[in-house]
């Protein structure tokens, strides 16, 4: 409990200084590698306060969404002079993670080049449900959720490429810690959405 207080007050924090003198906004999407989930698709936004040429100070937030549907094709129908194919869902899995951090940027001039390293890392909560619906061996219908909260931890690093006076191509890799635990009571489960973004998107300067 003091550790998630601890943690709103840190993003709270972070997000007042950034969005008061907010001057840099990315945009990104990319392929998200959780450890215990379906891969999938992840867009991102960061949010924040250029400190100096080199140093960001930055609120981000993630999003990670799956849908997979089993379904099969139970015959064709003829309806109004059109053949259509007919399918039953048999079940479908969602799934979706996202955390919310405040992060340091900070970036590795090269002198003579369009294009700068930069590292990135960052500390927040996190988020992560998981749902299911289907049909057992009975035909009867199953629905179940499972929904997991906790601290958040983001370290990678990328390439800015420089393609106007105040703009920027983005490549990068992060990964994303996010090990979470559910107390029950007498025993705890985990669920382990930890896993590594590979996206790419532009950054904007705003000043």
């Amino acid at each position: 409990m003091k550790k998630t207080i601890f943690l709103f007050l840190l993003i709270f924090v972070f997000s007042t200084v950034a969005f008061s003198t907010s001057n840099s906004f990315s945009f990104k999407v990319g392929y998200y590698m959780p450890s215990e989930l379906k891969s999938g698709v992840v867009w991102g936004a960061d949010y924040g306060y250029v400190i100096d040429e080199n140093v960001s100070l930055l609120i981000g937030g993630d999003l990670y969404y799956r849908n997979i549907r089993n379904i099969t094709k139970t015959g064709e129908i003829e309806d109004m002079g059109i053949k259509q194919e007919e399918f039953q869902e048999l079940s479908e899995w969602t799934g979706y993670h996202i955390p919310i951090t405040g992060k340091f940027k900070i970036k590795f001039p090269m002198q003579g080049y369009r294009f700068k390293p930069y590292g990135i890392g960052g500390v927040g909560f996190g988020l992560t449900h998981v749902s299911f619906e289907g049909t057992d061996i009975s035909n009867e219908n199953q629905k179940d959720s499972l929904t997991y909260t906790g601290f958040v931890w983001q370290l990678g690093g990328g390439i800015l490429y420089r393609i106007g006076s105040k703009s920027n191509l983005i490549i990068e890799i992060i990964y994303n810690r996010a090990n979470f635990e559910k107390e029950n009571e007498n025993y705890f489960t985990t669920l382990d959405s930890s896993g590594l973004m590979l996206r790419a998107g532009i950054n904007v300067l705003m000043f």
